[in-house]
């Protein structure tokens, strides 16, 4: 995602809700191959949506999926444990 690239990923529940919920990939059934191959064939067929799901997807690291904001959330898992 902080390659600016838009993702084609397995179609996992928490992996859809962070890719596709913040617009910077598509995730397909992984036993797919037609799934796979058109998802690629998306972003060959259309550069422009293919570079704006991929600065959607390097924002969101710079935002939020990034150690700076979760290692928040790590230690107060652990201090809620201990």
């Amino acid at each position: 995602m902080m390659r600016g690239i838009p993702l084609v990923a397995t179609d996992y529940i928490l992996w859809k809700e962070i890719i596709e919920g913040n617009n910077c990939g598509k995730c397909v059934n992984p036993h797919s191959v037609e799934e796979i191959s058109q998802a690629i064939r998306f972003y060959v067929d259309h550069p422009e949506e293919a570079k704006r799901q991929g600065m959607n997807g390097r924002r969101i690291v710079r935002e939020k999926y990034n150690w700076a904001t979760q290692e928040e959330i790590l230690f107060s898992l652990y201090e809620s444990i201990i």
